[in-house]
């Protein structure tokens, strides 16, 4: 029979407080660098024992501490003794060989000292053990390179290329090739690479290659073309293929070979994916061709049905939409601002947050979005201003809104003006949205401090909000911080008021188990289970035990016998329970254990229960072997009642 335990208040409380002022007080201090003269040897040789001896010391305390193991190379290499050093740095790189800073300091101090061929061992050895690193690679070629060892380069991006790069990797090899006018080679580098990953921009790339070197660039599209066409299909050749092709054909002043690739795309592609294309084609009648062309007549055509439209219905968003795609694909900057301004003074009457409203929004973020684009920084915010100005923020605001405002102002590089914007959020509206955005922001800021602020403001406006606990609680998971984590989740369980409890706990749970806690997640589930006795509860209770390798079959086995006992009054629940104690069975247990689960196999019953209107209806219930004989007695009572009924 388990103790029962005490489940009163604890007599001493922890607090937030506490524990922030707690890791404060436990923080490492800062090593400061101490400067002392040297006046002969015997001086310099105490001071390097010393000085070593506090390396030693230091590291024995924390040897994972990779920057301080640098330092102490670094130290060594000072004191021209260079075996030490190297000794140090392969001590370092036994503790954590994916340290690519490590390497980088290593390559790095035996060039300085001139020691090449070292150098070169140690970038083959990097290569070998992390030949995902890109930076790894450009650094050993960019060696060779500044050693004019060129075959030894060549060699080196040969071997990088075999573990299937990045394009940046070929880009460099061509890149190292042109720049020692090795024009054949990169030719051949762009066919391997065209070969290999047939994107548009990659023959976009070798094109404008022969260009700058007078080839064959109309070899290349077509080439491009007809390889295109033979994988996927002409529907699926990409318009920016076709679209640089005629810029390259209108450029030499072929117009017709032009006005031929523009009909040929327009002909074959879908009309989704051929809206530059249109574009395209427009400008280039519009340059060389008639004033009266068709293509231009169609698209002037559109605009006056679209304008036509808006006079009858100025709200229609939908309609505003596709009139500025029409204007931004043809017409100037000064017409798409004029349009825009039209579209957004049509702010919507309704007084909840509507599709039409929602159409709205997005109009002033492309407007926003496109004044960007266009390096007009104050006039993009100043549409971010008006923005904010025109929602009823009162009755509902828009989170998307201040996040892109937020956003624009860290692409400007304030980073405080972005905090100030999602401040304000804060303090208009405090949607949960805004609160996420923001502390998305600040993780990729890494301000660890400002997010957990911004969680605990979190939760004092939404208590109720089972997720916003369980990131908060995940945050301090990924710090492995794991008290603190551990301190969230026990705060989220007392909360009066969940949203989804069990989701919570659960969390709780994995969070033990996943930190290698067994104990204290067997632990999570028994208090959960003192409060809800329920089927799932206790299978996932049993899948503990289990694990990911079936490490404790039999206490898994004692949690599904202890859980049949507990819900015996409930049948449903015990079915559930009964399915996945089967399943566990067939995979853990024996040709016995199997018997004796089809032995306590329940059988359905047909009942009949009166409802609240006074009618009846049949259900299914479910009955156990271990319960027959409250089931005869139940029978025999109603017989008995029957037959008092006849009488």
């Amino acid at each position: 029979m388990s103790e029962v335990k005490n489940r009163a208040v604890a007599p001493l409380q922890i607090s937030a407080e506490q524990i922030l002022a707690e890791a404060f007080e436990r923080k490492e201090k800062v090593l400061t660098k101490a400067y002392e003269t040297v006046t002969d040897k015997a001086e310099l040789r105490e001071l390097q024992h010393r000085k070593r001896t506090e390396w030693e010391e230091a590291l024995r305390r924390n040897r994972l501490d990779l920057r301080q193991w640098m330092r102490y190379a670094q130290f060594e290499w000072d004191q021209k003794e260079y075996e030490r050093g190297r000794s140090i740095f392969e001590r370092a790189l036994a503790v954590d060989h994916t340290f690519v800073p490590l390497w980088i300091r290593y390559i790095q101090s035996e060039l300085r000292a001139g020691n090449v061929n070292h150098a070169r061992n140690i970038l083959d050895r990097a290569t070998e053990t992390l030949p995902k690193v890109d930076k790894l690679w450009f650094t050993y070629v960019g060696m060779e390179e500044m050693l004019n060892n060129l075959g030894g380069c060549r060699q080196v991006f040969e071997k990088w290329l075999q573990w299937k790069p990045e394009l940046y990797a070929w880009t460099a090899y061509i890149g190292f090739e042109v720049r020692h006018k090795q024009t054949q080679r990169a030719r051949e580098l762009y066919r391997r690479l065209v070969s290999e990953r047939p994107d548009p921009e990659n023959w976009v790339q070798w094109a404008k290659f022969e260009d700058v070197s007078r080839g064959d660039v109309r070899g290349v599209y077509t080439l491009a073309i007809d390889s295109l066409m033979s994988l996927r299909g002409p529907q699926a050749i990409p318009e920016m293929l076709l679209l640089e092709f005629a810029k390259w054909e209108a450029d030499k002043k072929e117009w017709d070979r032009a006005r031929a690739i523009f009909k040929f795309g327009l002909k074959h592609l879908p009309p989704r994916n051929a809206h530059n294309l249109r574009s395209g084609y427009v400008l280039l009648e519009k340059q060389f061709g008639n004033a009266d062309s068709l293509e231009w007549s169609i698209c002037l055509h559109r605009r006056s049905l679209l304008e036509e439209h808006l006079l009858d219905n100025p709200a229609s968003m939908d309609t505003w939409w596709d009139l500025l795609s029409l204007v931004q694909a043809s017409g100037s900057a000064d017409d798409l601002r004029e349009v825009f301004e039209r579209a957004v003074a049509n702010v919507p009457a309704d007084l909840t947050k509507t599709d039409q409203w929602r159409r709205y929004i997005y109009i002033w973020l492309r407007y926003a979005f496109y004044e960007e684009e266009m390096a007009e920084i104050d006039r993009a915010r100043e549409v971010y201003i008006m923005a904010l100005k025109t929602l009823p923020h009162h009755l509902f605001s828009s989170a998307k809104l201040w996040k892109h405002f937020s956003y624009f102002e860290i692409r400007q590089g304030d980073v405080g003006a972005a905090r100030k914007i999602f401040g304000q959020a804060i303090g208009r509206t405090a949607k949960p949205k805004v609160y996420k955005e923001y502390i998305a922001l600040e993780l990729q800021l890494r301000e660890i401090d400002r997010c957990r602020k911004l969680y605990e403001l979190f939760i004092e406006k939404y208590p109720g909000l089972a997720a916003t606990w369980i990131d908060y609680a995940s945050l301090e998971d990924e710090l492995d911080d794991l008290e603190r984590a551990r301190g969230i989740y026990e705060l989220a369980i007392e909360q009066p008021e969940m949203d989804k409890l069990d989701l919570i706990w659960k969390s709780y749970a994995e969070f033990e188990a996943s930190n290698d806690n067994l104990d204290r997640a067997r632990s999570v589930y028994e208090r959960l289970l003192q409060r809800v006795s329920h089927a799932k509860v206790w299978i996932a209770r049993a899948m503990l035990e289990i694990g990911e390798n079936g490490e404790n079959v039999e206490q898994a086995r004692e949690v599904f016998i202890r859980a049949d006992r507990e819900l015996a009054e409930t049948p449903s629940q015990r079915v559930s329970l009964y399915d996945a104690r089967v399943q566990f069975e067939r995979i853990y247990g024996n040709e016995e254990t199997l018997q004796q689960m089809e032995k306590a196999a329940p059988q359905a019953v047909e009942k009949r229960r009166q409802l609240e209107d006074g009618n009846h209806e049949y259900y299914v219930d479910y009955v156990f072997p271990n319960s027959t004989e409250k089931v005869s007695k139940l029978l025999a009572n109603a017989k008995k009642w029957a037959a008092s009924r006849d009488q």
